[in-house]
């Protein structure tokens, strides 16, 4: 009798040494690597279109905070532009 207790409270022991890791506190994770900065962006939209056969074509969009406008240029003479995009902000 005294035999199957201990054989008992042994198997309770080892059981809620089991499973009280699962009760413990969970962590978070913190990449190591926080220097990176992300840049600032805003939007440019497009303000002109300018097409010459010789050059291509030269989009120029007006930033969201009215600084100095963007001039993206292709090639071809007639590429078309697009409306808007995200513009790193100066």
């Amino acid at each position: 009798m005294t035999r199957a207790i201990i054989t008992h409270l042994i198997a309770t022991m080892l059981v809620a040494g089991i499973v009280s890791p699962a009760f413990s506190i969970g962590k978070t994770y913190v990449p190591r690597d926080d220097s990176k900065e992300v840049p600032k962006m805003e939007i440019c939209r497009l303000m002109t279109v300018e097409r010459d056969p010789e050059e291509g074509t030269k989009c120029i969009y007006q930033r969201q905070s009215r600084g100095q406008p963007v001039q993206i240029s292709n090639d071809s003479p007639t590429a078309p532009c697009q409306r808007s995009f995200q513009c790193k902000r100066e």
